[in-house]
C-alpha cells in the first residue's frame, strides 16, 4: 500500500472487504478464547485479505545535512539573544539531523567508526559544527564537564583546524574552572604548536597566541585560577536555564534483605496461588508504611514517542539529558552516554532503527513497540529452542510456578518470566483478539524487512520460512494480550521549584516488570511504586499485617473513582471483579469521605508485643488514653507536614507520617479523609526524594532560586 497509512485505516479497511464479501461470520469463526493464539495467528496471517489490506510501505528518515544546518543557524539566532534554553534545543536537533559516521560496536562497549581514531578533515563538519556551537552554550550554563565532552567530539568529527585555537581556549578555561590547571597548560601549550600549522591571517594567529598564552600564565596559580572560575559564572543566567540540568536522576535503592527465591522482592514478602485470585503476594511479617518490598529493572522498556521525550531522554536507560549523543543512523532517539550509546546500538534500538519511524507512523501505540523490543531482544534461533519448552512447562508445572527456572527462581531478566504472565485470553471477545491479531501481522510483516533481525551467526541474513514467520507472530501476539494487563507507565516528576506543592509526573516510557505483575490490585492500594529510570521501586504506604495481602493500584483509587467506575474500568483492561475492601464496603471518593476520624473499639487492634507502637500506647489502657496519644501523632504530622510542604523532606520528616498512618491502619475507622491525606503527604514525599525529576518554575515568577 502506497503512502503513509496508520493501522487503523488498514484494519478498517480488511474489516470493511469481509462485509461487501459476506466473510465476516466465517472470519469470525476461527476466533475466540476456545482457540489457541498459534491458531489464529496462523489462520490470519494466510489470509489473502489480510495480505492485500494489511500491506505498507516503510518510512525512511535519513540525516540531512541541510536540515542540520538550518536547525543550526536557527538555534545560533537564540544564542545570541542569550535564549539559551532554545538554543540548546536546536543544536540538539541540528546534532540528530547531522549525517554521522558509521558506529560499530564490540561486547556492547566499545565503539569503532569508519573515520579512524582522528577523525576526517571536513568528513562531518556538520556534525561538528553542532557539538562546537552547543559546547558553547554549555560553557555559559556552567557545565564544564559536559562542554569539554562536545569540544572533544568537534573536534573527533573534523573541526576546521584554523578554528581550533577557539575550542582550546574554550576547553582550557573549562579546565581551570574544575581545578584542573596541570592539564589545561598541557593543552593550551599544544593548542599554540598547532597554530603553526594552520594557514590563517598571521594577525589572527598572534591574537589567538596571546590570548593562549594570558591564560597559561593563569594556569600558574590558584588564584588566577579562582578568578577565571569566577569569571565563568554567568551573572546573567536566566532562572529557567539555570534548572536545564537540574533534573536528577538518583541511583535506585536497594533491597535489605532479599526473597530467597524472588530476589525482586524484598524477604517480608511471599508468593501464594489460589484458583480465584491466581498467583499473589503476602507478608511474610509486618510491614511498616515507608518500608522498601521491591526493586525491579524492567525486562524491556521503551519510550513514548513523541519528539519532545525522545529528543530529551535516553532511548536505553530512559534517563533525561539535554546534551545528548544521537543515534547514527535515524533522527529519531539519542542516547545520554557513550556507554547507553553501544549498548543500544547492539542492543533492541539495533535491530528497530530503520523500523522506527515506520512504527510510530502507523501508529499502533506504546504497547506493539514495547513487544516489538521484547522480541527482538532475543534472536530467532533463542526464540526457536525456548518457546517450545515453555509451552510444555505451562502445562507440566502447577501455575504458582510458571516463570519459575530450573533452578526453582524467578529471575525478572530471563524471558520465561514475561512469557508466562497473564494473558487473560479466556476473558476476550472475538473482536478483540481479532484486533490484537491483526497488529500481530502487522509487527511481523515489519520485522520480515528488516535486514537485521533475520541473520544468522555471522550477522549474514537469510530467507525466513513460514513456520519462523508463524513462531514470531503467535508470539507478538501473545505478548500484545500479556503486556496490556502487565505493562506500567514509567513516570518523571515535575517539580516547581516556586511552588513544591505543584508536582506532577509526566509519562515517558513504558515498562514490563514480571515480578511486580505478581502483585495484585486494590483500590485502597498497600504500595505505591516510583521509577529510577527504567527501575522501579516499591514502598509500603500502609500497615500491612503479617499474613495479608500486598497489593498496588492498576490505575484506579477509590478517592478518585466511583465504586462502579472502578469495577468497570477494571473489569474492562484487567477482565476481573474487584472485591478489595473499598469495593466491598463501597468506600465513597474523597469528597464524600468522613471528615472526622472515629477510633475502633479500643484492643481490637493491638499492635504485637514489643513493637514501637505497642511501647508508645502501653500505658493507652482505655479509649481516652489511646484518643491522646492520637492527638500527639497528629500534631507532630502537622508540623512535619509544614516542612514537606516548603520542600524540605528527609528520613526524619517522613517519620510522622508513616507512624500517624500505622495507627489510623491499627486504630481508626476506614475510611476517612484523614487517612488519604497523610497517605498522599508521604507519597508526595517519595516523589520528592526517590524518582526521576525535573524542575521547572512558574513562568511569569521574578522569585529567586
Amino acid at each position: 500500500m502506497e503512502g503513509n497509512v496508520t493501522f487503523e485505516f488498514m484494519f478498517n479497511n480488511l474489516l470493511q472487504e469481509f462485509r461487501e464479501a459476506e466473510t465476516m461470520k466465517e472470519v469470525a469463526s476461527h476466533f475466540g478464547p476456545d482457540k489457541s493464539f498459534e491458531e489464529m495467528f496462523r489462520y490470519f496471517w494466510t489470509l489473502p485479505a489480510a495480505k492485500r489490506y494489511l500491506d505498507f510501505d516503510l518510512t525512511l528518515t535519513t540525516k540531512s545535512e541541510t536540515e542540520a544546518e538550518k536547525l543550526r543557524a536557527e538555534g545560533n539566532n537564540f544564542y545570541q539573544k542569550k535564549n539559551l534554553s532554545k538554543a540548546l534545543e536546536l543544536y540538539n536537533r541540528s546534532i540528530m539531523a547531522a549525517p554521522h559516521p558509521k558506529i560499530y560496536c564490540r561486547e556492547k562497549k566499545a565503539l569503532i567508526n569508519d573515520m579512524g581514531e582522528k577523525g576526517i578533515e571536513n568528513g562531518y563538519k556538520t556534525l561538528a559544527l553542532g557539538f562546537a556551537n552547543r559546547s558553547a552554550v554549555l560553557l555559559e550554563l556552567e557545565q564544564y564537564g559536559k562542554c569539554i565532552n562536545d569540544i572533544d567530539l568537534a573536534i573527533k568529527f573534523g573541526y576546521p583546524k584554523e578554528q581550533q585555537s577557539k575550542l582550546a581556549e574554550r576547553k582550557g578555561k573549562c579546565l581551570m574552572a574544575l581545578h584542573r590547571q596541570q592539564d589545561a597548560e598541557i593543552l593550551l601549550k599544544s593548542a599554540i604548536d598547532d597554530l603553526a600549522n594552520v594557514s590563517i591571517d598571521d594577525k589572527k594567529k598572534q591574537t589567538s597566541k596571546d590570548t593562549l598564552n594570558q591564560l597559561i600564565q593563569q594556569c600558574k596559580t590558584n588564584e588566577a585560577a579562582d578568578k577565571i572560575s569566577e569569571e565563568l559564572k554567568n551573572k546573567k543566567l536566566k532562572p529557567e536555564d539555570r534548572l536545564l540540568f537540574a533534573y536528577e536522576s538518583p541511583p535506585p535503592p536497594t533491597l535489605t534483605e532479599s526473597n530467597e527465591n524472588i530476589p525482586c522482592l524484598s524477604s517480608a514478602l511471599k508468593l501464594q496461588h489460589d484458583s480465584d485470585k491466581g498467583r499473589f503476594l503476602i507478608a511474610e511479617r509486618d510491614i511498616n508504611p515507608g518500608e522498601l518490598v521491591l526493586v525491579e529493572k524492567a525486562y524491556s522498556s521503551c519510550l513514548v514517542l513523541e519528539p519532545s521525550i525522545t529528543s530529551s531522554h535516553c532511548s536505553h536507560c530512559l534517563a533525561r539529558c539535554h546534551n545528548p549523543l544521537p543515534c547514527p543512523d535515524c533522527t529519531m532517539v539519542v542516547f545520554c552516554s557513550d556507554t547507553c550509546q553501544a549498548a543500544g546500538l547492539s542492543g533492541t534500538h539495533g535491530v528497530e532503527c530503520t523500523l522506527l519511524p515506520t512504527l510510530a507512523g502507523l501508529n499502533l501505540g506504546k504497547n506493539p513497540i514495547l513487544t516489538h523490543r521484547i522480541i527482538t531482544q532475543m534472536s530467532l534461533q533463542e526464540l526457536k529452542e525456548i518457546i517450545p519448552k515453555l509451552k510444555k512447562e505451562i502445562n507440566a508445572k502447577y501455575p504458582i510456578f510458571n516463570g519459575f527456572n530450573e533452578s526453582g527462581n524467578y529471575i525478572s531478566n530471563e524471558y520465561r518470566t514475561v512469557y508466562n504472565l497473564v494473558t487473560n485470553a479466556g476473558e476476550r471477545n472475538i473482536s478483540d483478539l481479532f484486533n490484537k491479531c491483526a497488529r500481530a501481522v502487522v509487527i511481523t510483516r515489519l520485522i520480515t524487512q528488516n535486514n537485521r533481525y533475520f541473520v544468522d551467526e555471522n550477522k549474514e541474513a537469510y530467507l525466513q520460512n513460514e513456520d519462523d514467520l508463524v513462531l514470531i507472530g503467535t508470539t507478538i501476539f501473545t505478548h500484545l494480550a500479556n503486556i496490556e494487563c502487565n505493562e506500567h507507565i514509567i513516570t518523571e516528576l515535575q517539580r516547581n521549584v516556586d511552588n513544591p506543592q505543584d508536582c506532577g509526573h509526566l509519562g515517558t516510557a513504558a515498562g514490563i516488570y514480571p515480578t511486580l505483575g505478581l502483585m495484585n490490585h486494590s483500590c485502597n492500594p498497600s504500595c505505591v511504586t516510583y521509577h529510577h529510570g527504567d527501575t522501579v521501586a516499591v514502598y509500603a504506604i500502609r500497615y500491612i499485617p503479617a499474613g495479608t495481602e500486598v497489593t498496588t493500584s492498576y490505575g484506579f483509587h477509590y478517592a478518585n473513582n466511583t465504586r462502579d467506575e472502578r469495577r468497570a474500568g477494571l473489569k474492562q483492561q484487567f477482565f476481573f471483579h474487584c472485591i478489595c475492601e473499598a469495593c466491598d464496603d463501597n468506600w465513597g471518593a474523597l469528597d464524600k469521605l468522613p471528615s472526622t476520624p472515629v477510633l475502633k473499639v479500643h484492643g481490637s487492634s493491638m499492635p504485637p508485643r514489643g513493637s514501637l507502637l505497642y511501647e508508645k500506647i502501653l500505658n493507652a489502657d482505655d479509649q481516652k488514653g489511646l484518643q491522646q496519644y492520637f492527638q500527639v501523632a497528629i500534631e507532630k504530622f502537622e508540623q512535619s507536614y509544614f516542612k514537606i510542604v516548603k520542600g524540605d523532606v528527609n528520613d526524619k520528616s517522613i517519620v510522622p507520617a508513616t507512624e500517624l498512618l500505622e495507627f489510623i491502619d491499627r486504630f481508626v475507622n476506614l475510611p476517612c479523609k484523614m487517612y488519604f491525606e497523610v497517605q498522599e503527604t508521604l507519597r508526595h514525599c517519595f516523589s520528592l526524594q526517590t524518582p526521576n525529576r525535573f524542575f521547572k518554575r512558574d513562568k511569569y515568577t521574578g522569585k529567586p532560586l
